[in-house]
């Protein structure tokens, strides 16, 4: 495994979101040699055992087929796993799911219960507002209410999320 990515493992197991993005696209971008791939693996599966930010990669990992045969059910598996140990972007891609009915029966009940806690403290994931956004905009398993969905567009516009 070279060095860059290696710094880039470290840097994402421990959060660091750019590295887990670059980790990501360096397999969508076929830049990884078949070698280097098991490594990675390898060094995020070790990694997951104390990292949560280690096993939302994985769930990624798994979810887009990188490196693995892709599996929708062993990434929401993982992503739960990450989100009840404190991941904030698993959490947000839980309540996605739900909202969409990626790999789990569309559920707006179980949803919002993930976005919200997404969406507040501690964590103020700007995607997990938007969604709820959405919701309230259009009566997905909430009653519409124009004033409720602004207030969750501008918190998340106020967080870098456009609509």
């Amino acid at each position: 495994m070279n060095e860059e990515l290696a710094d880039f493992l470290r840097k994402a197991v421990s959060g660091n979101n750019n590295s887990i993005q670059a980790i990501l696209h360096s397999f969508k971008e076929r830049k990884l040699s078949s070698e280097e791939q098991e490594q990675v693996h390898i060094y995020i599966k070790q990694a997951a055992r104390t990292s949560h930010h280690a096993i939302y990669l994985r769930a990624m990992l798994y979810d887009y087929g990188y490196g693995v045969r892709q599996s929708s059910d062993m990434a929401f598996i993982l992503m739960r796993e990450a989100a009840a140990k404190g991941n904030a972007s698993a959490t947000y891609e839980i309540g996605h799911r739900y909202l969409e009915g990626i790999g789990v029966e569309r559920n707006y009940d179980n949803a919002l219960q993930w976005l919200k806690l997404a969406a507040g403290s501690p964590y103020y994931v700007a995607d997990a507002m938007h969604d709820l956004g959405v919701m309230y905009e259009r009566g997905l398993g909430v009653a519409v209410d124009g004033g409720v969905a602004e207030t969750w567009h501008q918190k998340a516009a106020q967080k870098g999320r456009s609509r």
